[in-house]
């Protein structure tokens, strides 16, 4: 590596620290083992020592709270702070919830009014995210969130969803398939609802055709059959397509 290209990574390594990322996200994000990282943070005078945390995880200070979500917020960490997760998850989630509220306050100002007013903020805050920011970890602390406060009963992805699940669910059932079949074709459902969030895709809007360029990624022909069928049946029985002949046999939408 040159020196113009180190000297690259090493700038968008302390851009990232600045903005909230973990010194090991910031090392998972460009590629270079954690002290690397820590040594060039310390290097640049950005550094962060634990006694410049403030006692509500509070970092960096561009994530004010805004005002209308401030006793949301305080409930929020009291409950976290009798939860039996590990101090770090704790403060990994108060650091991602104040940047989601942070965000909301700009962009989604009724975004802790309603159960369905949240999981979409949660869903277009993700889209939104940059790549180094670690998707993951921000759906997981949103997921605990919105279950504590009563604003979700599930995944914010899946949120949007779950009456279409239940839906297919209980036309699985009508059928009786067995629990493992029925668990897989799930499994397969969730999983393309996911890729289809983070590909920035509403698949309510064409099913079929997010269906077909969700299985062209996939080589494995087997898989592909197995989970065009289950893609199909859910949406057919949950009403967001008509006709399995939407979704083509080769992965084309037919016309």
């Amino acid at each position: 590596m040159n020196t113009e290209d180190q000297n690259d990574i090493e700038t968008k390594i302390v851009r990232a620290y600045k903005e909230g990322l973990t010194i090991l996200q910031c090392a998972d994000a460009y590629q270079v083992r954690y002290n690397k990282a820590r040594n060039i943070l310390n290097r640049h005078g950005v550094l962060r020592t634990p006694g410049a945390r403030k006692a509500d995880g509070s970092q960096p200070a561009r994530y004010l709270i805004p005002a209308a979500f401030e006793n949301q917020f305080k409930e929020y960490i009291a409950d976290l702070a009798v939860a039996t997760l590990k101090q770090s998850t704790q403060w990994s989630y108060r650091r991602e919830i104040r940047r989601f509220l942070y965000w909301a306050g700009q962009n989604a100002p009724e975004a802790l009014s309603a159960p369905a007013e949240f999981a979409e903020a949660a869903k277009t805050f993700i889209i939104e995210m940059p790549p180094a920011y670690g998707k993951p970890g921000a759906r997981n602390a949103l997921r605990d969130f919105g279950q504590r406060l009563k604003l979700l009963q599930g995944d914010p992805v899946i949120a949007p969803f779950e009456s279409a699940l239940q839906k297919y669910v209980s036309h699985l059932d009508s059928r009786g398939v067995s629990e493992g079949r029925r668990s897989g074709n799930l499994r397969k459902v969730k999983k393309f609802l996911r890729w289809a969030h983070e590909a920035g895709i509403d698949p309510a809007e064409n099913w079929a055709k997010a269906v077909n360029r969700y299985l062209s990624g996939f080589s494995n022909d087997v898989y592909v059959i197995d989970c065009r069928s289950a893609l199909t049946d859910c949406g057919v029985r949950a009403g967001l397509m008509t006709s399995p002949a939407s979704i083509g046999s080769e992965g084309e939408v037919s016309l």
